[in-house]
């Protein structure tokens, strides 16, 4: 057989009509669904019957999650959590215990947050009784160690000197400056000095030589260049570098008082508080006095001073045995505040236990009820994701209806050709539908008998077989057309003389 005939046999049957003709009711009129028009509405129905269970299955999955969302619902995480929170600041709860071990009025803080991280990893294998036992012993024990909250961190160290100090202080203002030769003003400047007038004569040396005024410190007149550079190499010959270096070795031999802030250290010790500022004081007196005596040495340098040993160093040896008094207290007392903390961490760990024991059905509860909401809110989204993924499938298919182009102007053609009449069976467009119209009236489906359906498929079936060709060629291919059985259930008035016109 030829190719092209092959593609050009088309057969009328029950099954085409079955596949390509839909006949439904919108409430007033008869609604047509053709060809392919009508596998899209099949298509469409599956999906709004798909969308339908999945919005009754949403609907049932929100009501389950409404319910566990609403907090007067015994199995709800927000009821059950408020019913952990108030065992846990009861009267005989963790808030209350405490604030007994805190020494504090007012019931502790309760976090759920930080309550369930907490009580989560524990387990307890003691009883009740047993930890209340242990709790409350414990805590006695600890409000007698008493209420020492820091420790002591910095280590007290000795005051540390030359053990030989009084010697070489002694030694080094007795010790005589070599004299040299003078003239006569030298003379005059070096007994000025031996009059403890030094600093007069330094004082003038430093107007002289280094601010160059040449106006006298002393009686303000008014001196010549000439004088006034030999007055500046009269000055430095009797204040000569080993003068100098005198002076800086007593100006480094000068002791800085001794500094100690006991405020830190009262609640230690407070008597030996008392001795240390004691021997601090003597020291200081001593380290006083020697600055004066090597101040009155800087002021007169070519007079020795004899003075006895003051006993610098005994009195640092006495205060450095204080001072190691106090810093074993330290040591004491950090160890005991050590142990305190050691029994704050046992009574905090017991009362998280007995938290547990009181709290431990709540607490199972809530992750019970928070798993059941949280598979809840992921199947909620699941099925919210899969009735919008149908809703625009079936948008799709809606989109894809509308643009199925059937040559209705033909069709209604071929029905008027029929019936002879324009009037008597009609198809006119709707909202994307084809309404049947019968004398420019809607028809109702119960009133559209088997022939009129027959005859409304056969017109598409003759209409849907030129579908492709060109407008001028439409009947120039040869086509083979088979009629099968529902020609028969024509209406009578219609049988014979439709299948004579089509023919």
């Amino acid at each position: 057989m030829d190719e092209i005939l092959k593609n050009n046999i088309f057969v009328f049957n029950e099954d085409f009509i079955n596949r390509n003709i839909s006949i439904s009711d919108d409430g007033l009129s008869t609604i047509i669904m053709l060809g392919e028009q009508n596998d899209v509405e099949k298509e469409i129905d599956n999906h709004k019957e798909k969308l339908n269970k999945v919005k009754a299955n949403y609907d049932k999955v929100k009501k389950e999650d409404d319910k566990l969302s609403d907090e007067n619902e015994i199995s709800s995480p927000l009821n059950i959590k408020e019913k952990f929170l108030k065992t846990l600041k009861s009267e005989q709860g963790w808030a209350k215990r405490d604030s007994e071990i805190k020494g504090n009025a007012n019931k502790s803080k309760v976090v759920f947050d930080v309550m369930v991280n907490k009580l989560s990893p524990l387990k307890v294998s003691d009883s009740e009784a047993d930890l209340r036992k242990s709790f409350y012993e414990t805590l006695e024990l600890y409000k007698k160690s008493g209420n020492i909250e820091t420790e002591y961190r910095d280590k007290i160290e000795p005051v540390v000197i030359p053990s030989d100090i009084d010697h070489s202080i002694v030694t080094l203002l007795s010790e005589e400056v070599k004299k040299i030769e003078f003239s006569e003003l030298e003379q005059k400047i070096h007994e000025t000095i031996l009059e403890g007038k030094q600093r007069i004569v330094e004082r003038t040396n430093e107007v002289f030589a280094v601010e160059k005024k040449n106006i006298c410190p002393c009686c303000y007149q008014s001196v010549s260049d000439e004088y006034r550079e030999y007055l500046i190499t009269c000055i430095n010959h009797v204040l000569n570098e080993d003068i100098k270096n005198f002076e800086e070795r007593l100006q480094r031999t000068k002791l800085e008082e001794i500094s100690f802030n006991t405020e830190l250290y009262k609640t230690l010790d407070n008597e030996i508080i008392t001795d240390i500022i004691l021997a601090i004081q003597e020291c200081n007196k001593t380290i006083c006095k020697y600055n004066e005596y090597i101040n009155q040495r800087l002021e007169n340098i070519y007079t020795p001073i004899s003075i006895a040993q003051l006993d610098l160093s005994a009195k640092i040896k006495d205060l450095n045995l204080q001072l190691k008094r106090l810093e074993t207290n330290r040591l004491e007392f950090n160890k005991a505040i050590r142990e305190r903390k050691k029994i704050k961490e046992k009574l905090d760990s017991i009362n998280l236990k007995l938290a547990l024991i009181e709290t431990e059905t709540f607490l199972g509860e809530y992750f019970d009820a928070k798993d059941k909401q949280n598979k809840l809110s992921n199947e909620l989204k699941q099925l919210k994701d899969e009735k919008s993924s149908i809703e625009k499938e079936i948008e799709k298919l809606k989109d894809k209806k509308k643009n199925i182009n059937i040559s209705l102007d033909l069709i209604n053609k071929l029905l008027s050709y029929v019936f002879l009449d324009s009037k008597r069976i009609k198809l006119e467009t709707k909202n994307d539908k084809f309404i049947l119209k019968s004398q420019g009236a809607n028809v109702k489906p119960k009133d559209v008998s088997i022939g009129e359906r027959n005859i409304i498929a056969l017109c598409y079936f003759f209409v849907n077989s030129l579908k492709g060709r060109e407008k001028q060629n439409c009947y120039t291919q040869e086509s083979l057309y088979v009629i099968d059985d529902p020609v028969s259930s024509f209406d009578i008035d219609n049988r014979v003389e439709t299948a004579e016109k089509f023919v």
